[in-house]
């Protein structure tokens, strides 16, 4: 199978391979979730795309668009263009700044990484 990445944005984020560490993983006595086999080789399903602004998502539990508040760290131009709100209700939305292309009779799922855990925030798929 071959995957094309044409970027849609003049700085896309870069693109890594799935990375196998975890650290909720990491905290268990001897990194004992590391032995479960599936787990780890979920962990390294496909790729990352790395978000290249650190910022801090606030939601008052209102059900617009505007009662999400999102704050770049440091100022950036292409914050707004990257993170942001369609859906209201809490969801935001994260651009991957690439349009993906598929070899003929193969199919990608977009999803946030497999078990990685964030306090506060949840990835659909």
């Amino acid at each position: 199978m071959e995957l094309e990445c044409y970027p849609t944005a003049e700085r896309p984020p870069e693109i890594v391979p799935g990375r196998p560490q975890r650290a909720w993983m990491d905290s268990f006595h001897d990194r004992h979730a590391y032995r479960c086999l599936p787990l780890s080789m979920a962990n390294t399903t496909g790729w990352e795309i790395l978000n290249p602004i650190a910022f801090t998502a606030e939601w008052n539990g209102g059900l617009m668009q505007e009662d999400i508040k999102l704050t770049p760290d440091r100022p950036n131009p292409d914050f707004h263009n990257l993170v942001k709100s369609h859906f209201s209700h809490g969801v935001m939305t994260f651009h991957a700044g690439y349009l993906f292309r598929t070899s003929p009779g193969w199919s990608m799922m977009a999803q946030g990484p497999p078990n990685h855990v964030k306090d506060g925030i949840q990835p659909l798929a």
